[in-house]
This record gives C-alpha cells, sequence and structure tokens, in this order.
C-alpha cells in the first residue's frame, strides 16, 4: 500500500480545494478513516523538492492509471506530501523491508553471512587501484533478487582517478573543514587558514596559514596537525606558513618555501605516524605505519632582525594600470589584478568621528 503523508496539519478545507486531495480524502476512506478523522491528522514535517514528484516512479504511475495523474502531480506539489511504500503495497514482496521514497532505484536481494568472496581490486582517490586483492578479509556477498526504478533514472556515483574530480574536491572541503575545527577545540592560536589541497588528492598533505604569537608557534600548529582527530590518519606532509599567506595561494606558499624555508632548521620528520592501506607510496605488505615531515615555511617568530619584504609603489602600478591601452597594448589591463598581491598592504584605520 502507499501512505501520503503531509508536510504539515492537513486540514479539510485545503483538501477539499483541489480535485487531487479530494483523491487523497477518498484514499484514506478506502482503509475506513472517516474525513473528520483525515483533518485531525498531524504528521511530523516530511519536506521534499517539487524535483522528486515531477519524477514520479513508474510503478505508482501504474497503480494510479485511472486517475489524472497531472492532477495529482499538481495537488502534490502544492502540499509537498511525500509517498512512503509499506510493507503490503508492491513493493517488499522479496525482502519485507521498506522500499525509500526518493531513491531513484533499488536493488533488492539477500546476504548470507555465510557467503564470503574476495573484492577488489578497486579504482581509488589514489590514482591507483588499491592492490589488495586476496589480502584483505573476504566480504559478505549480496544476491540481487529484483531492481526497481524510476523513469529515466539518475545513478548517482562518484568517480575515482588521479586528482582532480569531484571525490579530491570533496575530501578537501570536508577534512579542510574538519582540521580547522579540531586546532580550534585544542586552542591552537592564531589559526587564519586550513587547506587539504585536491591535488594531493585531499588527504596526505596540509597548509596552514598561522599568526605567530609566540617563539616556535609555527612548529606548535604543524606538530597539532597530525596529532587532531583529522590528521592523526594518513597525513603525510604539513606545511605552516606565516599570516600573510593564505593556505590555498599556491604562489605565495612556493615563494614562502624558497625565502622563508631552511631544510635543517624548518624540516622535522616524524619517523611513525598512522597511515592508510591504500597508500601507493608504500609497500602493500607495510601500509600500516607512514613517516611524515613538517615544513615551517614562517619566519621564525624569535628572529629580532627580520627580512624586510619589497613592494612595488601603489600609485606608480596603478597609474600604469589606467595608462595601459596607451602603451599599445590591447584588451584590460593585468596590472590592476596585480596590485594588491605587489604593494604593501593598505593599513585600515577607523573611520574619525
Amino acid at each position: 500500500m502507499a501512505l501520503l503523508l503531509t508536510a504539515q496539519p492537513v486540514f479539510g478545507a485545503s483538501l477539499l480545494m483541489d480535485p487531487a486531495n479530494a483523491f487523497l480524502i477518498a484514499f484514506f476512506r478506502s482503509w475506513g478513516i472517516r474525513a473528520s478523522r483525515i483533518v485531525s491528522l498531524r504528521c511530523w514535517v516530511f519536506f521534499v523538492t517539487s524535483s522528486v514528484f515531477s519524477r514520479v516512479p513508474a510503478f505508482i504511475k501504474e497503480s494510479i492509471h485511472d486517475v489524472n495523474t497531472t492532477m495529482i502531480i499538481g495537488g502534490l506539489l502544492t502540499v509537498f506530501i511525500v509517498y512512503l511504500f509499506l510493507n503490503s503495497w508492491r513493493s517488499t514482496v522479496i525482502t519485507g523491508l521498506t522500499l525509500p521514497a526518493n531513491a531513484e532505484i533499488i536493488a533488492e536481494g539477500f546476504i548470507d553471512p555465510n557467503e564470503l568472496m574476495d573484492e577488489g581490486p578497486f579504482g581509488e582517490y589514489t590514482g591507483y587501484y588499491s592492490g589488495n586483492k586476496g589480502k584483505d578479509y573476504p566480504k559478505p556477498v549480496l544476491r540481487i533478487k529484483r531492481i526497481l526504478h524510476r523513469d529515466d533514472p539518475v545513478m548517482w556515483a562518484t568517480t575515482v582517478g588521479k586528482p582532480i574530480n569531484d571525490i579530491h574536491m570533496i575530501q578537501s572541503l570536508n577534512r579542510t573543514a574538519t582540521l580547522w575545527h579540531d586546532l580550534e577545540t585544542m586552542k591552537v592560536p592564531g589559526i587564519q587558514s586550513v587547506y587539504f589541497p585536491p591535488e594531493a588528492t585531499g588527504r596526505f598533505w596540509v597548509v596552514v596559514s598561522v599568526k605567530q604569537m609566540y617563539p616556535g608557534h609555527s612548529n606548535h600548529v604543524g606538530n597539532a596537525v597530525i596529532a587532531s582527530t583529522t590528521g592523526h590518519y594518513g597525513v603525510k606532509g604539513v606545511i605552516t606558513v606565516d599570516h600573510d599567506i593564505a593556505a590555498d595561494d599556491w604562489d605565495r606558499i612556493w615563494w614562502a618555501l624558497a625565502t622563508r624555508f631552511d631544510p635543517k632548521r624548518s624540516a622535522q620528520i616524524i619517523d611513525r605516524g598512522r597511515s592508510t592501506p591504500l597508500d601507493p607510496g608504500l609497500p602493500i605488505e607495510a601500509r600500516e605505519i607512514t613517516s611524515r615531515i613538517l615544513l615551517d615555511a614562517c619566519t621564525p617568530f624569535e628572529w629580532k632582525n627580520k627580512p624586510s619584504e619589497s613592494f612595488m609603489d601603489r600609485t606608480v602600478l596603478e597609474k600604469v594600470s589606467k595608462r595601459w591601452q596607451e602603451y599599445g597594448f590591447k584588451g584590460a589591463s593585468p596590472v590592476a589584478d596585480m596590485i594588491p598581491r605587489l604593494t604593501r598592504p593598505e593599513i585600515k584605520t577607523a573611520a574619525s568621528k
């Protein structure tokens, strides 16, 4: 059977305004429920987008072929009603399980705990196959008995392979967020930005920008990353940069590694850390442990005589940008976008009262 739940308390007036809603009353009456009881029904909210209803599964359309489908769907769109498929309505004769209402494709089957099989190897986010076939424990097998789907179903999937694709962006975004949260929870001060670059698969390397407040602060940050919930697993390298460089600004990160980094002073090797079994940089029989490196691309806080940065004159660059076409060049001036990166940062002052 199909059970229709509304996203809000159902009132008789709104039900009777539309022929499709009259169908709903007739439907509930077929269960022996009086209209007065229908009016008093109150259900928790099940919000779904209108796109769900524009793609009603074929097996629903077949069940209401004698009713104006467009009229019903129109009624559903106005009150946001979601279908729930229960055991006795043509949905779970195979497994007895409830079918999810918003699924594009449903595969029904059985798992025998005594039937096991080696899996893989699978293509992974590393750009390599997992390479673990026959070396991992066997997994249960699912035997498919029936497949249900909408008309023109969308096959939801993700891609794997060499960066950058969707999985690398997902890993970059979620690990960037969770690591930043970890560092704040650990009370590490001065964090300006955090970045798991998708170019590094969104897992193995991290960049953190920090405003230093005490000697050893940048080293504190690097060690905090590999001690965090997010960073302790799989991370092989951490780069720390000063607060004037954003964690995702690769031009400036390379500049910092070239001008603020000393290999002997600024590199720290950690011999043992938790690895991932998917790391192709380690031999397949020894992927439990990885070494790590912390690259401190910050000017040491304790230095009394710090190097002085050179900056171009803002007025001159602005003049060059405005007169770009006078010099015989075509198109917009590229200098305008370069001014903030090449000149001394402007100091913002409080507005005078």
